[in-house]
């Protein structure tokens, strides 16, 4: 789900880089990222669902029809269509997951148990698409056949590559190497290409293949302003990520407007600084979020400190595949972070203040607007910030605004306290919990890097924290221990099974997604599967952008557990957990999509 805000943030400065999407654009390759399009097509159809439909099989429907459409009417690549499916995700990605799942369960709870308490409707609790969406699911499986029967009846105008939810790996990474490889061949370089996502991090990934000629094919956002004032007449718009290129490198090289200067590296450099204002794999810092303009302050920092230093990140596809991160440039980056630390986090610290005294956002009315009582208690929950008394939940968490008080002394012992576990550690025990901490967020760094650049680096890795440490202490560790991001490394472990990872991500309450022996593996291990918790208030702030206080998962044992289970599934469960390198494709006036390539499965050994 990558950067919120970040397509918003890009588009209020320059508006020029979208326009309507329609046949008079040519294209010659079209990518889908078909998780997305699944979300999307469902947000499109609930509301007109009859009570006693059948909401998968609408869903399914409207999928396909969907498809069609975007391939036949709105691009007709001149090649092919790419449509890929999530597959198994890296472990990194996991924890994401397995978080909006946990606050999907109790969203719905809550909201049910309050419609009833105040004898308001109650809502449709039918088909749940979020946990539906996933590798493993009969869902999947059942889309997935629906799908591979279009492409046989031959209802898509091109040639179709199908890459389903057995190929390991997110769906917009399975089709990233393609375009790398579009760009390294001289034949395809100049190749037009369109992407849908709707996802931001696609922008970022895109232009780190660095092929040119790339648009980003999205819905138009009827919630958002800017979209909807100048795309209010196309179904479909498409940015131009030529456009985005230009406008990113006069961001990047403002303070040396005269020096010839590489323009796919200031991207990659660009994509860097992004990853340090959070995504799914690195937390940002608590006051350098893109919303609250954290990427114009690693911009500003980036110009001030160019002149001393060349490029943050030494990469190229060829000369040197490995990326590697210019160190000095980065430590002079925490350096002045860390100056400015306490007074930034004081700032932040304020802003909450002024929340929770009752002011209010202005267009805060304007959403309101219309909302029935029900409608005003989920939005409310989800949209206004815990610590604002019009909070449903304002008197359960308002005692924890002054948990930490960046504006008392030792501020950095308590937020470590709470964000790290550290209370009660002797001096020594909360040092090395600090360093540790420092350490595997610079691994979360590199992996993201390594990650867009090159494909995922290991599926086993993952953060292990909700929030990032502080800059003052991420200078210590690079200074007193000489540490080198360039120095660490990765075990390369393989992805898991499509229902080893449902067993990873899913909360107790959609047991049901699963077969019955990898049920059994729930009921084996309660504590890996609470079914209440809290969300962390302190470093979200509003619902939405909270994650689930959730405890470690030790996925090894877990594992095994499912391993020592999996013979007794049944035939039909067996096919849903394969791993594949297979490819389907089909081609105009062929009978039936054919496989490209299949290799033997690899099985991760998870520590």
């Amino acid at each position: 789900m990558g950067i919120p805000t970040f397509f918003r943030s890009i588009l209020q400065k320059n508006r020029s880089i979208i326009r309507g999407a329609d046949r008079s654009v040519p294209f010659d390759v079209l990518f889908i990222d078909f998780n997305s399009l699944i979300y999307n097509t469902w947000y499109k159809i609930r509301a007109g669902l009859p009570a006693d439909a059948d909401r998968q099989a609408a869903l399914i429907e409207e999928t396909i029809r969907t498809t069609c459409e975007m391939i036949n009417d709105v691009v007709a690549p001149k090649q092919y269509a790419y449509i890929s499916m999530d597959g198994s995700a890296p472990r990194a990605k996991m924890v994401q997951q397995r978080s909006r799942r946990y606050k999907s369960v109790q969203m719905k709870e809550l909201f049910q148990k309050k419609r009833k308490e105040m004898g308001w409707p109650a809502t449709e609790d039918g088909f749940d698409p979020s946990p539906n969406i996933c590798p493993g699911t009969l869902f999947m499986e059942k889309l997935s056949r629906a799908l591979q029967k279009a492409m046989a009846q031959d209802r898509f105008g091109c040639r179709v590559i199908l890459s389903d939810s057995s190929m390991p790996g997110e769906g917009e990474h399975k089709f990233l190497e393609r375009l790398r490889r579009m760009h390294r061949d001289p034949a395809s370089t100049r190749d037009a290409v369109a992407v849908y996502s709707p996802d931001a991090d696609m922008i970022s990934l895109c232009l780190l293949t660095h092929k040119s000629s790339i648009s980003i094919m999205r819905m138009p956002d009827e919630k958002s302003l800017h979209e909807s004032r100048f795309c209010h007449d196309f179904k479909y718009i498409y940015c131009s990520l030529d456009l985005v290129r230009r406008d990113f490198y006069n961001e990047m090289t403002r303070a040396r407007p005269s020096v010839p200067v590489d323009e796919l590296r200031v991207l990659t450099d660009y994509n860097l600084l992004l990853m340090m204002v959070g995504n799914d794999f690195v937390p940002s810092l608590p006051y350098l979020k893109i919303r609250a303009g954290g990427l114009d302050t690693m911009i500003g920092l980036y110009n001030e400190l160019s002149g001393a230093h060349r490029y943050l990140v030494d990469y190229h596809p060829i000369h040197q595949p490995e990326p590697r991160v210019d160190e000095r440039f980065f430590r002079a980056i925490v350096a002045r972070l860390a100056r400015t630390e306490e007074a930034d986090m004081r700032k932040m610290h304020a802003l909450c203040l002024r929340e929770a005294s009752g002011e209010s956002a202005p267009h805060r009315a304007r959403n309101e607007l219309g909302m029935d009582a029900a409608e005003l208690f989920e939005s409310r929950f989800q949209h206004l910030s815990f610590f604002h008394p019009d909070h449903p939940e304002h008197a359960r968490y308002a005692p924890l605004l002054d948990r930490i008080d960046y504006g008392r002394p030792a501020w950095k012992r308590r937020y470590y306290d709470y964000f790290f576990g550290c209370a009660g550690l002797d001096e020594d025990a909360y040092r090395r919990t600090v360093t540790e901490a420092v350490i595997n967020y610079f691994e979360s760094i590199v992996f993201t890097l390594r990650y867009y650049l090159r494909g995922c680096p290991d599926y086993a890795w993952h953060y292990r924290y909700r929030v990032s440490p502080l800059p003052s202490d991420m200078l210590t560790v690079l200074d007193r221990f000489s540490f080198s991001l360039n120095s660490i490394s990765f075990l390369g472990s393989a992805p898991v099974e499509p229902i080893l990872q449902l067993l990873l991500i899913l909360p107790p309450q959609m047991r049901h997604l699963l077969p019955a022996k990898a049920r059994e593996v729930m009921d084996l291990f309660p504590e890996a599967y609470p079914k209440t918790f809290d969300v962390d208030a302190l470093a979200g702030f509003k619902y939405i952008y909270s994650e689930a206080i959730l405890p470690e998962m030790d996925a090894g044992r877990i594992r095994d557990a499912f391993h020592g289970r999996a013979a007794g599934m049944t035939r039909d469960e067996k096919h849903r957990n394969t791993i594949s390198t297979r490819l389907l494709t089909s081609k105009p006036g062929t009978a039936t999509p054919r496989p490209v390539v299949a290799r033997k499965p690899r099985f991760v050994r998870l520590n």
